[in-house]
């Protein structure tokens, strides 16, 4: 039994790699010339490799992500390297408001979305991967 943990941690192909998202949304969306309600969401999500997060606002946004470690094995570890998809909805109005969107980018890099939709509302998205 020794032995097989042991060969878990000498193996990196095997072991699993845990992760944790820091997340802003800041959506605005205009209500009249003029006028623009800002609503802000923060959270810090933790998931593993490959698994879908959905984060859900009280507004009705939803935003699905999915965090792969690219597969490139260094030496120990993880890869520093991300696969990250993101997709944001409007679960309110059952249909994709803002975008569906595939990026590659390392751990503690901060990549930030700009999108608007064709009413005028604006959606911006922040993520910051880290590895636990």
């Amino acid at each position: 039994m020794k032995l097989f943990i042991l060969s878990l941690f000498m193996i990196p192909q095997l072991a699993v790699a845990f992760f944790q998202t820091d997340v802003s949304l800041i959506y605005k969306k205009k209500v009249e010339d003029g006028l623009v309600l800002t609503q802000e969401f923060h959270k810090t999500v933790n998931g593993r490799s490959g698994i879908i997060i959905p984060i859900k606002t009280k507004i009705g946004i939803l935003c699905n992500l999915k965090v792969r470690f690219k597969d490139e094995f260094p030496d120990y570890g993880p890869s520093d390297m991300l696969s990250v998809d993101v997709q944001i909805k409007n679960i309110k109005l059952d249909k994709e408001l803002f975008f569906k969107k595939n990026i590659q980018l390392h751990l503690n890099e901060s990549h930030t979305f700009n999108f608007s939709s064709e009413r005028g509302d604006e959606l911006t998205l922040k993520i910051l991967p880290k590895v636990l």
